[in-house]
């Protein structure tokens, strides 16, 4: 006779990070808005570390980087340096804590 093995319990669902679930949702905003969300990678040989997580690409030859932090995220050094690079250049730069901060963009 087989034995039967005891069943085993599944794993409780994952949770996303908040800094991650903040990101998919200003991905979804941004995309609804007609604009193209491009997400900046910062692994692997080719990434640049302290860039901004999404580069909005706006009608009007307009740019916007995103920095999604959760909401007791801190800016690291680098990253601030990044962003002061970046306004220097023109560019807005946007450093999203909550989702409902999407609603005055």
């Amino acid at each position: 006779m087989k034995r039967r093995r005891p069943a085993r319990e599944r794993p409780p669902p994952l949770r996303l990070r908040p800094e991650r679930a903040l990101q998919r949702q200003a991905r979804s905003f941004f995309t609804d808005c007609g604009y193209i969300v491009i997400k900046l990678t910062t692994l692997g040989p080719y990434g640049n570390i302290g860039w901004p997580d999404l580069l909005v690409l706006k009608p009007g030859a307009k740019v916007t980087f995103v920095e999604v932090k959760a909401p007791n995220g801190k800016v690291t050094e680098l990253q601030a340096q990044r962003h002061r690079e970046l306004r220097a250049l023109g560019f807005e730069v946007l450093v999203l804590r909550a989702a409902s901060e999407l609603e005055g963009l």
